[in-house]
């Protein structure tokens, strides 16, 4: 059914959608694209980084899906179903939502989807739901053509807004921007492939059962397990593996902007780990009910030390088999089938085998050292990390070492404990006070040979008669020449005045002099007692 903008069709949509769409409104983050089906030369481009894809993917924000000689498949968390001929360019912007550079899309939108929204070069495309579109965009240098094979869209440019309903062909010159309409034309081979993938995927026995994000993928699961009844949950599916399989094995684990993402090695294995719970049959072993809600993997984790592990969740939000946090004695009969854990070094990695170990070969302390938890690791682990076995805190902080140096000071310092000047300023201090602030002086100058201090920078001759022998004070003037210095015992003249600068009078080798005191200091003042 068609959303309209009625408030009564608006709430019959949700409704539809159920709860995940009115947590996504309330600020959650969408769900991620995922890349199902690739052939040919198909590459993506995240990280600044380029590599082949190899499907099933995750396609984040910021990804970049580009099909040189080759077919894609893209599938949305609400059934959406995108189909990139060879030649496409397909970005995805930070809020979720596509954007066509150049090359050509096949878009199946779904019943229960509100609108798709499609960034062209010439303005904005929105697709009504239960619809097929044959897009294509040549950058700014040819027509923008979009093709409503079913359903209706809406192309919005700059100033103008072009409805389109079924059978509606438009052409749009980004240097003219004036429509030039036709019809539909026969299928070619790139949309007869696009129809029978959607076909495929969703004619399946039990696809009208499946939520909108598992649909498509009814084919997979149809020939890779079985369908039946189980009471009291109802329609479940029973995986045809191996003995010795458990969910979250073949696979790794990936560090995405969703936090750790389980990324399985099979088709039929992406839907089973993002969607739904698990749980055990005495008789029949694992199975799987589907659930519409996307999760990077339903999980419990158990981090210790050295070594990292997860289990599936049963439908109580629960792992299906306890981690024996009490010791092996409490441990449940399964619990080492149930459980997978791998070492610091290779957690993450891709393969299997090699980088899990068996928990139940771990000495009892180390199981004692774990700590089970909702949550996993917060990042990647790097050479030298240690998960810290306490909630909160799973990786080595990244913090600058502690300097080196004497305890800290206990009691406090007594005030002759305190240093003048310490620090070129006078300013007192405790012992551990920083320096006060001040300007940074500028650099000194080399000195020139002429620009040298005429005077001696030595320590200065103490007089017998002076009123603090003890006490020796820096002389900041220029000392007198030598000639002009009074010998002890000496009789002073009398003082005379200095003489006019006009007419200078010469001293002892033509420079000009004060004269010197007439009465002995111990005269002129009295001495201290």
């Amino acid at each position: 059914m068609p959303c309209r903008t009625s408030v009564a069709g608006a709430l019959l949509c949700l409704l539809a959608l159920g709860v995940p769409a009115l947590a996504q409104e309330a600020g959650q983050t969408p769900p991620p694209f995922t890349l199902s089906y690739a052939e040919g030369r198909v590459e993506v481009a995240r990280h600044a980084a380029v590599e082949p894809a190899s499907p099933p993917d995750l396609i984040e924000e910021g990804d970049r899906l580009m099909t040189s000689d080759g077919r894609a498949e893209l599938l949305g968390d609400d059934g959406l179903m995108v189909h990139l001929d060879a030649g496409a360019d397909l970005h995805v912007t930070p809020d979720m939502r596509l954007r066509l550079v150049r090359g050509r899309i096949l878009v199946h939108t779904p019943p229960t989807v509100l609108d798709v929204a499609i960034a062209l070069p010439v303005g904005d495309l929105r697709l009504e739901p239960h619809g097929r579109y044959d897009i294509r965009a040549d950058d700014l240098d040819g027509d923008t053509v979009v093709a409503v094979i079913d359903g209706r869209a809406t192309l919005s440019g700059a100033d103008d807004a072009w409805p389109l309903g079924a059978g509606d062909v438009v052409h749009i010159d980004p240097r003219d921007r004036r429509p030039r309409w036709s019809r539909v034309p026969a299928a070619d081979d790139m949309r007869l492939w696009s129809s029978r993938r959607a076909d495929r995927a969703t004619l399946t026995r039990a696809a009208s059962t499946l939520p909108p994000g598992v649909e498509p993928w009814g084919d997979e699961l149809a020939r890779a397990g079985r369908w039946d009844t189980l009471a009291p949950f109802g329609q479940v599916w029973f995986p045809a593996v191996a003995p010795g399989w458990r969910p979250f094995l073949d696979g790794q684990w990936r560090f995405t902007r969703r936090g750790w993402t389980w990324i399985d090695r099979t088709r039929w294995g992406w839907p089973v780990h993002h969607y739904g719970r698990w749980g055990w049959h005495g008789v029949r072993g694992w199975y799987w009910r589907p659930q519409r809600t996307w999760g990077p993997g339903w999980v419990r984790w158990a981090i210790g030390a050295d070594h990292v592990g997860w289990a599936p969740l049963g439908w109580d939000a629960r792992p299906v088999e306890p981690f024996p946090l009490g010791g092996l004695a409490n441990a449940a009969p399964r619990w080492g089938s149930t459980w997978t854990f791998a070492t610091r070094q290779t957690f993450g990695r891709p393969g299997r085998g090699a980088a899990y170990v068996d928990p139940r070969a771990l000495p009892a302390p180390v199981l004692g050292g774990f700590v089970s938890q909702p949550v996993g690791p917060r990042g990647p682990a790097d050479r030298g990390d240690r998960f810290f076995a306490r909630p909160g805190q799973w990786s080595t902080p990244r913090v600058a070492p502690l300097p080196s140096g004497p305890a800290p000071i206990t009691a406090p310092p007594r005030i002759m404990d305190a240093r003048r000047g310490e620090h070129g300023d006078d300013v007192m201090r405790r012992p551990g006070d920083a320096p006060a602030w001040r300007p940074a002086a500028p650099p000194p100058q080399p000195a020139r040979p002429d620009q040298e201090r005429a005077w001696s920078t030595a320590e200065p001759v103490m007089s017998p008669v002076d009123p603090a022998p003890a006490e020796r004070r820096p002389i900041h003037a220029p000392r007198p020449p030598a000639a002009s210095r009074r010998e002890p015992g000496a009789t002073p003249s009398t003082p005379t005045p200095p003489p006019p600068r006009s007419a200078p009078a010469a001293g002892a080798g033509g420079t000009a002099h004060r004269g010197t005191p007439s009465t002995p200091p111990s005269a002129a003042m009295p001495r201290r007692r």
